[in-house]
């Protein structure tokens, strides 16, 4: 009992604001030097993509590791989000929980099937959610992003241009992600990853098999 209560998914639920259950990105990421980042922009600013939505954002990130044996529940996420407007001045700030599983390497390439077991509204401090979980490590990440979402062979892919601040790390670092449902769904949309990073201009770019934590860790 003290074990299912001490649960990082359990203590989540009990706070009782729940907003969305677990899901599924099938993801590629990769690291891009200046010139990369800039055609990247430029391709977006240029209309060449079906843009559906775009935001630009201050990302705050605390990561709160645990020491659990369960892989699909040692890692919860409080985000704070500064959604910037054109001319770079703060509109408005969301902040939220998101409890993440192991990314697991499951297609070629490196692009990763990553789980999201819970959202979650975050009503209350990071010092209260450092006592009610007790991690046994913090790690903490602050990124500016540039996510497009587009219409791609019929599906929606977003794309997120992030440059890491904190710590600090050299380029930007571009994801390609799709929600996903089941193993054939996800290997239909690693495909279509694939050829967006090659219409990108970026194939040729370092993909990385790693998550932010295991980056900056």
């Amino acid at each position: 009992m003290r074990e299912r209560e001490a649960s990082p998914y359990n203590k989540l639920l009990a706070l009782g604001t729940m907003e969305r259950e677990e899901g599924y990105e099938a993801q590629m990421k990769v690291q891009l030097d200046e010139a990369q980042a800039t055609a990247v922009r430029q391709q977006f600013a240029n209309g060449r993509f079906a843009t559906t939505r775009e935001t630009r954002s201050l990302q705050y990130d605390n990561y709160l590791l645990f020491d659990t044996p369960d892989v699909d529940a040692n890692k919860l996420r409080f985000r704070e989000d500064a959604f910037l407007n054109a001319k770079g001045e703060v509109r408005e700030w969301r902040t939220r929980l998101t409890l993440l599983g192991e990314a697991q390497q499951s297609f070629p390439n490196q692009i990763m099937l990553s789980r999201s077991r819970f959202w979650a509204a975050a009503h209350q401090s990071l010092r209260f959610y450092r006592e009610y979980f007790t991690p046994q490590q913090e790690l903490e990440v602050h990124k500016e992003r540039q996510r497009w979402v587009v219409d791609f062979g019929g599906v929606e892919l977003a794309i997120n241009l992030d440059q890491i601040l904190k710590p600090k790390l050299e380029g930007y670092f571009l994801e390609i992600k799709a929600r996903t449902w089941s193993r054939p769904d996800a290997e239909q949309k690693a495909k279509l990853i694939e050829q967006l990073l090659a219409e990108l201009g970026v194939a040729s770019a370092a993909v990385l098999g790693e998550d932010y934590t295991d980056l900056v860790d």
